[in-house]
């Protein structure tokens, strides 16, 4: 099981921060882990609920059917459906970031189980790489967008 958690202060408004993280189609712009994502439904508010993923897990690419959630505008969380993983889960959380009402604290939370076979592969260096690539790039990525 690969786990870990990770916060950033991102230098906009959480309603900004929010929209962003809700437009799940066009997280491979930002995203160096997600390299392809295709919604196959939305919620009432128009904001993806299922979404086919394409991963850049360093050592092989993955395919992943995610479900996400929206809780008001301070969480966005995922499920694993489908896919070449065994489990997956995780969440952006939102809060006033330390510069005040102008900056978000954004922490990221995820679980990642492999499977057997994939976990072979990710074991010593190779986790700490795709821990780091998915923690510290993701948070980077969106904090680059503003």
């Amino acid at each position: 099981m690969i786990t870990g958690a990770q916060s950033l202060d991102v230098p906009a408004a959480r309603d900004l921060v929010f929209s962003r993280l809700a437009d799940i189609a066009a997280y491979p712009t930002w995203q160096s882990f997600v390299t392809d994502a295709q919604v196959r439904d939305t919620d009432g508010d128009g904001r993806p609920t299922l979404v086919d993923a394409r991963l850049d897990a360093k050592v092989t690419a993955l395919k992943a059917t995610l479900r996400y959630a929206y809780h008001g505008e301070e969480k966005v969380s995922w499920t694993y459906v489908d896919g070449d993983l065994k489990d997956m889960r995780g969440s952006f959380t939102l809060a006033v970031g330390a510069a005040g009402a102008g900056s978000t604290a954004v922490t990221m939370d995820v679980a990642v189980d492999p499977g057997f076979r994939l976990g072979l592969l990710l074991r010593g260096p190779v986790e700490g790489k795709v821990r780091s690539a998915v923690l510290d790039g993701t948070l980077r990525g969106l904090a680059a967008t503003f």
